[in-house]
C-alpha cells in the first residue's frame, strides 16, 4: 500500500514536513511522466531522475510503481466521491452544474492524474476499483435525483453515468484552451444529461 501522511508521523515534524514534500513532489512529477507517455513506458529510473531523489527514498514512500499509480489516482476519486456527496441537497440543474464544476475542480488540482483515468489497463486498474467504485456510486446517486425531479435525458442514472465516464475527460481536454472553457463544459454536460436542455451561454 501506499505511504499515508500517518505513516511519517513518528518524525520529528521539520524531517515530517521535509518527506511530505518529497512525497508531493514524486507524485506530481510521476503524474506528468505517466500522462505524458503512458505507465507502462516510464520505468522508476527514470521517475526518481525526474523527482530528484535516490531510489532508496523512492522506496520508503512507495514499495513499487504499482503502489505510486495507486497513490497518485486514490485521492481523485476519494476527493471526487467526497464532492458528489456534498450536492445531496441540491436537485435538477443544480447537481448537473455541480457536477461539472466539481470536474473541472479535479482538472485543475489533478490535471495529469485525470489524463491518467483514461489510460488505465485491467493491471492498474484493479489497484484503485474501490475507490473508483466510491467515485461511480456517490455520481449515480446524484444522477438519481435528477432523474427523479427535472428530468434525466437517457431516463437512467446508470446510463447517465456511463455517458460521464466516457465523455467528461476527452470533453475537458477538448475545451481547455478555449477562453470559455468552464462555460462549454457545464453546458456540454447540461445538453448530455438533461432532458431537453438548452446549453446555457
Amino acid at each position: 500500500m501506499p505511504e499515508t501522511i500517518g505513516a511519517v508521523g513518528a518524525h520529528s515534524p521539520k524531517i515530517r514536513k521535509r518527506r511530505l514534500k518529497i512525497r508531493q513532489t514524486l507524485v506530481e512529477e510521476s503524474a506528468i511522466l505517466f500522462a505524458e507517455r503512458g505507465i507502462d513506458q516510464v520505468s522508476v529510473d527514470e521517475i526518481i531522475d525526474q523527482a530528484g531523489i535516490a531510489k532508496s527514498t523512492f522506496y520508503t514512500f512507495f514499495p513499487s510503481k504499482s503502489d505510486l499509480v495507486a497513490g497518485i489516482l486514490s485521492p481523485v476519486f476519494a476527493s471526487g466521491a467526497a464532492a458528489l456527496d456534498s450536492l445531496e441537497t441540491a436537485d435538477g440543474s443544480e447537481i448537473v452544474e455541480g457536477i461539472a464544476d466539481i470536474y473541472l475542480d479535479l482538472w485543475t488540482e489533478y490535471h495529469s492524474a485525470f489524463l491518467m483515468v483514461n489510460q488505465l489497463d485491467m493491471k492498474y486498474f484493479e489497484l484503485v476499483q474501490s475507490e473508483h467504485e466510491m467515485f461511480g456510486e456517490s455520481l449515480e446517486e446524484a444522477l438519481s435525483r435528477i432523474s427523479s425531479s427535472s428530468g434525466l435525458r437517457t431516463k437512467s442514472p446508470a446510463i447517465a453515468r456511463k455517458i460521464m465516464a466516457q465523455c467528461a475527460i476527452p470533453l475537458l481536454q477538448i475545451y481547455e484552451s478555449a477562453p470559455n472553457f468552464h462555460n462549454l463544459f457545464r453546458s456540454s454536460l447540461t445538453a448530455l444529461l438533461l432532458d431537453d436542455a438548452q446549453p446555457k451561454s
